[in-house]
């Protein structure tokens, strides 16, 4: 007992901790059992090695890896086997008539002005297929610059569109987008786009790809036109 204390007191009053390692810690923990007079009950179980731990402990094994399955060979086509296979005409073609991407790009051209709506449906190559106007949907004289006759001409347009999606006569029908071009600062253009998004337009909304103003603004340039009077 006297030793087991001179030795916890050499280490308790040394300065520097000394670091052990696992030969020096398990000499002292020998030393102080046998001095304390019992032994620890893992001494029976657990065999030391003179060199380093116990031997008897047990570790974490190691991962196992799994083998990764071997790539399948390439199959050999032989000569009899070929001719038994089916020909790229006879397979399925694949069906692109819903690939928005290859659609053509109708269009809508609206030129707004101060006293009339002219508005024309063409195709993607801007061949004229229909078009109206205020005046030709019976408002003359200043009445054509008023709302209601923008929107009797869109409602016009708006129902040439299906007719021309879905086939009239002998003319079979075509799936396309449309593009809206709008032109001038009149009352026309903002009626033509309420028109589409309104109950009468909801059949083509879904056709709708782009809106564009091309109303050009001039910058600089000549004199203007001397106002009116009135």
């Amino acid at each position: 007992m006297l030793r087991t204390t001179r030795l916890l007191r050499s280490f308790s009053t040394s300065a520097p901790r000394r670091i052990l390692d696992s030969k020096t810690s398990l000499n002292i923990l020998d030393s102080l059992t046998k001095d304390a007079g019992f032994a620890p009950p893992f001494e029976d179980e657990l065999g030391r090695d003179e060199d380093g731990p116990p031997t008897g402990m047990s570790m974490r094994p190691p991962p196992t890896r799994i083998p990764r399955a071997p790539a399948p060979a390439a199959a050999t086509i032989t000569p009899g086997d070929a001719a038994a296979a089916p020909s790229p005409s006879s397979l399925p073609t694949p069906v692109t008539g819903y690939d928005k991407s290859v659609w053509p790009h109708y269009r809508i051209y609206c030129k707004s002005s101060n006293n009339n709506t002219i508005i024309t449906f063409t195709d993607d190559k801007g061949m004229p297929i229909a078009w109206s106007s205020a005046g030709r949907c019976g408002f003359k004289g200043t009445r054509g610059a008023t709302p209601e006759a923008a929107y009797a001409a869109s409602v016009a347009i708006i129902q040439e569109v299906p007719k021309r999606k879905n086939g009239s006569g002998k003319k079979e029908g075509e799936m396309f987008l449309l593009d809206v071009y709008l032109t001038g600062f009149g009352i026309g253009r903002g009626t033509l786009i309420q028109t589409l998004a309104s109950p009468e337009g909801e059949e083509i909304n879904s056709l709708l790809s782009i809106i564009r103003d091309n109303t050009p603004i001039k910058v600089g340039g000549v004199r203007a036109k001397k106002a009116r009077r009135i």
